[in-house]
């Protein structure tokens, strides 16, 4: 975004963030026990991009939401960048209704636009993660039934790159951003089987099956067993609801193949399996060594 030179980008953080951002990155500290302080910092801002964990206080995103609509800002892209919340299929996983009552909240303040970014789960995190079954270090796989259900999964730098020409588009004319006013827009970068992401680790890491072991479980009672525990207050089953529901056939992880992509319109060339898997095996090396 900042490369391309059409934006000013400002990050905002916590008073107490320690975290150091690129110096070409403008940074406002605040205090989000604080109205104000929220609002000056947002003040003079286009567009509010909203990213932070699933575990972030839940009240913490509709502060920004209303000192964004206090501070005169059009456009916000809430905290997303998941699964598609129009289709019925993913409504009970407790996330995406949260999700849809944040753009109602939006609309009803009536000071700025959403747009949802739906770009199911990020590629290197999810296999390098080994959220997708496949533990890269140890060498295990767990398949879904049998490994061939199919999900979107996208690159980091996809989503990136599609918030960035995204945010470039006009605001009225032949493809605008008016065009997405309180809508979601649909990216992805691969579709595949979990057969098929291990393919992919393997020809990256020079093994085969007999490397591996693999084992398969049923997708429908890993979602109903996760169901069980959420509801008896374990908030870690989100994860199990959210990555099993990605390998049921029409559970709207599939979205390619009923909706309208903006990977053309936004001038997308396909991008490379083997490079991507590269990345995500790398970060698999990080995500041990945190956790």
């Amino acid at each position: 975004m900042i490369a391309e030179g059409n934006h000013i980008v400002t990050a905002i953080t916590r008073a107490d963030n320690n975290t150091i951002l690129p110096p070409d990155i403008a940074t406002k500290r605040v205090d989000y026990s604080v109205q104000s302080s929220l609002v000056e910092a947002l003040k003079g801002q286009d567009v509010l991009i909203i990213t932070m964990a699933v575990m972030a206080p839940p009240d913490t995103q509709n502060k920004l939401i209303e000192a964004a609509a206090e501070a005169g800002v059009q456009w916000i892209l809430p905290n997303e960048w998941g699964s598609d919340t129009t289709h019925p299929a993913i409504l009970r996983n407790p996330i995406t209704t949260a999700r849809i009552k944040t753009h109602e909240y939006i609309e009803k303040l009536g000071k700025s636009n959403w747009i949802g970014i739906v770009n199911n789960q990020w590629w290197e995190w999810s296999l390098g993660g080994g959220y997708y079954g496949i533990d890269i270090t140890n060498q295990k796989a767990k398949f879904y039934d049998d490994g061939i259900a199919k999900t979107v999964t996208t690159t980091w730098k996809r989503v990136g790159f599609a918030v960035t020409k995204l945010l470039s588009l006009p605001i009225v004319g032949e493809l605008s951003l008016q065009d997405f006013k309180n809508k979601n827009v649909y990216i992805s970068s691969f579709y595949l089987s979990q057969r098929e992401m291990l393919d992919a680790v393997q020809r990256n890491t020079g093994t085969t099956d007999d490397d591996w072991e693999i084992t398969s479980e049923s997708v429908e009672q890993v979602i109903e067993k996760a169901y069980e525990e959420f509801k008896r207050g374990d908030f870690r089953a989100l994860v199990k609801m959210i990555y099993g529901g990605n390998f049921i056939p029409n559970g709207g992880n599939d979205y390619i193949l009923t909706k309208e992509t903006l990977n053309k319109k936004l001038g997308f060339l396909d991008e490379d399996l083997d490079e991507a898997t590269k990345r995500a095996i790398e970060y698999s090396k990080v995500h041990k060594s945190i956790h």
